[in-house]
């Protein structure tokens, strides 16, 4: 998956849990990662869900904007 790619554009809770996990790979390797999703009632779930063992597994929940460079003016 690449990063920022859709976690849904196929909308299923198994498709989606499985780049659920390619996020983490990612964030582990480069130290964050950002994924996206749509407000479907799937995609809802399934991060929800994922969402709750986050910390756990030694992970933290942020705003896109804590990650993303912004340019200096």
């Amino acid at each position: 998956m690449q990063s920022g790619a859709a976690l849904d554009s196929i909308q299923t809770a198994l498709e989606i849990d499985r780049r659920l996990s390619e996020l983490e790979t990612q964030a582990r390797a480069n130290r964050s990662a950002v994924g996206s999703a749509f407000l479907y009632s799937v995609s809802l779930a399934r991060i929800a869900a994922w969402a709750k063992g986050l910390e756990s597994r030694g992970f933290v929940l942020v705003p896109v904007s804590a990650i993303v460079n912004t340019p200096k003016q």
